[in-house]
């Protein structure tokens, strides 16, 4: 019988690599229909199918413009000299688990770290995921088999667990998947038959040779791929990288999760333009000789007498090892088993695998028969499984699979760890870790708990700021080398949580509990000019050239662009993606392009902040459960590969920039520890803590190599440290002696 779309797209899936098996390469298939909203649909209608002749990410033309900026923008550093116009991937572990949320959801929350993603990010509404896939800079993911199963009922989509998937902003609760208004019984399994007869549909039949194009074929790469804007992360593409050249454990650790988990292309299996349904080509002869089939030829004859008369719709082709199979010429798998293990088939009996001695005793001279080649699979037969086949092999797929990948990710995280730590190795040479911190003077500087301080580059100027409860902000500002203030100034009726100190030196710019962003001049000791930056207080704040990047309590995240009299009213990109207050922020010197945020409920996101105005999520992390909020984060590195986070529980947790995993964690000596606030260059690390301890940790080591507390200090609120770490200066929450230079 004729093969249909459904059981092309899984064998050209499965014979380019992609497997249930595996759900970094699980099957993928497109998105067909694109309305969701409409109370009927009409099969008929093309205007309701997608442009199969583009990816997802081309489909939304000013979206499109975009990533086109970004593609001319990229500095070649940071895509390894690959330009792509999408970060994200079609088909990724986590869009997988996405859709399967409610059948599998302890791999949703092993992926999750042990929690449900934010309510409005889960797979909750067809409307609202189409809506994504269509508007969003960082979505573009494909569909998988299960949306076009009818004999699975679609319960992919029904929260038959009773799951507790939380409430969106709406106030409505997540609970079954939320469809279309066309689906009229309002059931899922309506729904998934409906798409499924879209899939077989005459308008998806006649164009779906496009979209495999792109996803299998001559579209995927090179310079047909650019022409398609169909360009992805480098990483993703097979071969692109040979990891044991690769010196860097680091790079190599960070390009091996990427492969991992952040998606990867199918392989390419079409190097020429894939027919169109309807287009039959003969099979080409090669190098093997194949005994001819006696049933073969009668069924090859009769064909021929009733061909007027056939159907003749079109006949699927793949090219299978340098050969054109019409699947619907064949029927069987002839030394292939690996093609017929891949395709999740049952074993083929005798009876159905091709006999070269039944061929010859048929033509009657076993002798003169050519010995066939078994290397050259010349049939193929694709068998299907009943729905209870396919759910328990898909549960039990998925469970080994994580099984097996986590015991994986934690060997390989160890050994990264260990390569990591012989690294920094090297990079000490050049840095030494400070061994012991000697205190030099004390500076009177607040009659009030002091909030927040900076030193700039080259330890000549030192800002602070104090405010009691109830009572207003003061920032002072110290000449470090004349041992005298400098300034004293009323900038705030609230507390401020973060000051930072210009490059030119000329400014400071001061973030409180008003909201607000002040830009001081030193010059003439007053605010020059303000901005109501957040919704809730300023928590954090950094600087990288002309660019400014805050962080606050209404779990935003802003971009601003720097002038040298003040900075823009309008940020330059307003973030909503962390759940939480945001606690700290960083960004990477001198050129801005990457920046990364940290959550009080221990989400870490990364940024690329390349293109501004297109600023976008590259990777989000978890520093895991039981570590307490986030206190400070800081790049280790001028690449920005690497980020440490210091957290309230007393730990200090380093997290691959590229793939978001933990490579390792510190902890002082004394386990009962409280962390304030931290400080680090990539080699070394300075933490304050609740009990005015000062501690120096190690990175190379991984172990705390010092600490210090001043006999009359208190708890230690704020510190800084000047770029070649010769001073240390922290602020303490005593009314006097509260400045301390070490």
């Amino acid at each position: 019988g004729e093969v249909s779309n459904y059981d092309y797209l899984m064998f050209v899936n499965q014979h380019s690599g992609r497997s249930f098996n595996d759900l970094s390469q699980y099957p993928v298939f497109p998105w067909v229909i694109t309305d969701y909203t409409s109370a009927t649909l009409d099969l008929n209608d093309p205007s309701v199918y997608r442009d199969l002749s583009k990816p997802i990410g081309a489909l939304n033309p000013k979206r499109l413009e975009s990533f086109e900026q970004r593609y001319r923008d990229l500095p070649p550093e940071m895509c390894h000299g690959h330009p792509f116009l999408y970060g994200s991937h079609y088909s990724t572990p986590g869009y997988v688990l996405h859709y399967l949320v409610r059948v599998v959801p302890e791999y949703m929350l092993r992926l999750q770290s042990g929690r449900w993603d934010k309510a409005d990010r889960l797979f909750h509404s067809m409307r609202a995921t189409w809506n994504s896939v269509f508007t969003s800079l960082s979505d573009v993911k494909e569909l998988i088999p299960e949306f076009y199963s009818p004999e699975l009922r679609g319960r992919f989509l029904e929260n038959s667990l009773n799951l507790n998937l939380g409430h969106l902003h709406s106030g409505r609760e997540v609970h079954d998947v939320e469809l279309p208004p066309w689906v009229k019984s309002g059931t899922a399994a309506e729904f998934v038959a409906t798409l499924r007869a879209a899939l077989e549909s005459d308008y998806v039949s006649a164009n779906l040779h496009h979209w495999i194009d792109l996803i299998f074929g001559y579209k995927q790469r090179g310079d047909e791929a650019l022409r398609a804007k169909n360009v992805f992360y480098f990483l993703t593409y097979e071969g692109a990288v040979d990891l044991d050249t690769i010196e860097d454990p680091v790079e190599r650790a960070s390009m091996k999760a990427q492969m991992r988990e952040f998606g990867q292309t199918p392989k390419q299996i079409f190097s020429e333009p894939h027919p169109k349904r309807g287009t039959v080509i003969d099979v080409p002869p090669t190098h093997a000789t194949v005994a001819d089939d006696p049933g073969d030829q009668k069924q090859e004859e009769g064909a021929e007498s009733k061909q007027a008369g056939a159907d003749d719709r079109p006949k699927p082709q793949v090219r299978q090892n340098s050969m054109v199979v019409n699947l619907d010429d064949v029927d069987s798998v002839a030394g292939d088993d690996a093609l017929t293990a891949s395709l999740g088939t049952a074993a083929l009996t005798d009876d159905h695998a091709p006999n070269p001695s039944a061929n010859a005793t048929a033509n009657g001279d076993a002798a003169e028969q050519p010995q066939q080649d078994a290397t050259i699979p010349t049939k193929v037969r694709l068998l299907r499984l009943d729905s209870a086949d396919l759910t328990e092999m898909a549960e039990l797929r998925i469970q080994a699979q994580l099984a097996t990948a986590q015991h994986e990710q934690n060997e390989e995280r160890r050994a990264d760890a260990e390569s990591e730590s012989k690294e920094q190795a090297v990079t000490s040479a050049s840095k030494s870790v400070v061994q012991s911190l000697t205190l030099r003077r004390t500076i009177q500087g607040h009659p009030a708990p002091v909030t927040a301080v900076d030193v700039s580059a080259d330890g000549e100027l030192l800002c602070s700021t104090a405010s009691a409860t109830g009572s207003s902000t003061t920032l002072k500002v110290f000449s470090v080398a004349d041992n005298k203030q400098k300034r004293s100034s009323v900038v705030c009726e609230l507390p401020v949580s973060s000051v930072r100190i210009t490059g030119d030196k000329a400014h400071v710019l001061v973030g409180g509990w008003d909201n607000v962003v002040y830009f001081y001049s030193i010059a003439y000791g007053r605010v020059l000019c303000d901005v109501r930056a957040h919704d809730d207080a300023v928590s954090s704040m950094c600087m990288a050239g002309d660019k400014l990047f805050t962080g606050s309590w209404d779990a935003s995240v802003k971009l601003w662009q720097l002038r040298p009299s003040g900075f823009d009213e309008d940020a330059l990109a307003d973030l909503l993606e962390h759940d939480g207050e945001v606690r700290s922020v960083d960004i990477l010197s001198p050129d801005a392009r990457v920046a990364v945020s940290g959550a009080d409920d221990g989400s870490v996101l990364f940024w690329d902040t390349s293109v501004p105005r297109n600023t976008q999520v590259v990777r989000r992390a978890d520093v895991g459960a039981g570590m307490g909020e986030i206190v400070s984060l800081r790049f280790l590195d001028s690449g920005g590969k690497r980020v440490l986070v210091c957290t309230a529980a007393g730990a200090l947790v380093e997290i691959d920039a590229g793939s978001g995993a933990t490579i390792g964690t510190i902890v002082p000596d004394d386990a009962s520890v409280s962390f304030s606030a931290m400080w680090s260059d990539g080699v070394q690390a300075i933490t304050g803590d609740t009990d005015g301890y000062l501690r120096v940790f190690d990175l190379q080591r991984r172990a705390q190599v010092h600490s210090v507390k001043h006999k009359s200090s208190g708890a230690i609120t704020c510190l800084t440290v000047t770029r070649d770490a010769s001073m240390v200066v922290s602020g303490h929450e005593q009314r006097q002696d509260n400045l301390l230079l070490w």
